[in-house]
């Protein structure tokens, strides 16, 4: 595949590198091929201690759905509520994250993250471009705290789905990558970019977003469900989501059962 990169802006994803890998070895011997795409959420809620800058108890939920089209996390209880939503049915992910603390002493937290694999089909050398736009809302009086995050990626064709962007630093294949976001008291946050890498007849890119929110202290919060979403375009030829139709999705993992069952 022969595909060069050219970043809109250049940074590190803040996030910390998770310890996730799968070995060639193990790939080979999976029964259905690991998948190169799929969406993942999270939701969580904390414990401050006043003072301390430390934050524990954790309690969440995680939903990861590798090859998944949709994901969502809900949890809330006595100390707040996170709640975050990925679906991938376009050409690029559409995120939603909401985070909102109960008390002075608590905080929350959501992630929804996608990756898409899109096939360009025309004439070399062509110009891919995802444009993207994050709409939030922050409030964070006095001491409280408030943030939002949004990663952006373009990666090569030959990855295992993973669903801490910031792994993909360690495992190689990203083209281009871009963040946005804010820790401001903005009353209307909108952030817009702009991602581009060159493209040959039939180059396959996957197209990859991950978007946080947190806010501690209430009645700060931090509100992101009015999106994190982006559009692909090309200057000559065409470009497809290779995310197959709900209903193929589900003959195929029928298709899986049925190679295990006669194996057994």
């Amino acid at each position: 595949m022969s595909i060069t990169s050219k970043l809109c802006k250049s940074f590190v994803c803040g996030a910390v590198f998770m310890a996730a890998s799968v070995t060639a070895t193990q790939a080979s011997e999976a029964m259905i091929a690991l998948p190169s795409w799929g969406s993942a959420c999270s939701a969580s809620t904390y414990t401050a201690y006043l003072g301390s800058g430390i934050w524990t108890d954790y309690i969440g939920m995680t939903d990861e759905n590798p090859g998944g089209i949709t994901s969502m996390a809900y949890f809330s209880d006595n100390r707040g509520t996170g709640q975050s939503f990925s679906n991938l049915s376009g050409l690029a992910p559409l995120l939603k994250s909401i985070s909102t603390p109960a008390t002075g002493q608590t905080a929350a937290s959501s992630t929804a993250m996608g990756i898409i694999p899109l096939q360009y089909s025309g004439p070399d050398g062509a110009t891919l471009t995802f444009d993207m736009t994050l709409t939030a809302d922050l409030y964070r009086p006095g001491d409280t705290w408030a943030r939002v995050y949004g990663a952006a990626m373009i990666l090569q064709e030959d990855i295992i789905f993973d669903p801490y962007l910031a792994n993909y630093y360690e495992y190689g294949g990203v083209l281009a990558s871009t963040e946005l976001g804010s820790t401001l008291t903005d009353p209307a946050l909108i952030q817009t970019d702009s991602l581009s890498v060159i493209v040959n007849d039939g180059d396959i890119v996957h197209i990859a977003m991950s978007l946080s929110t947190g806010s501690g202290w209430a009645p700060a919060y931090a509100d992101a469900f009015s999106t994190f979403t982006g559009s692909v375009s090309v200057d000559v030829g065409s470009v497809d989501s290779l995310v197959p139709e709900p209903a193929s999705i589900a003959l195929s993992g029928l298709a899986g059962l049925l190679i295990i069952s006669r194996r057994r």
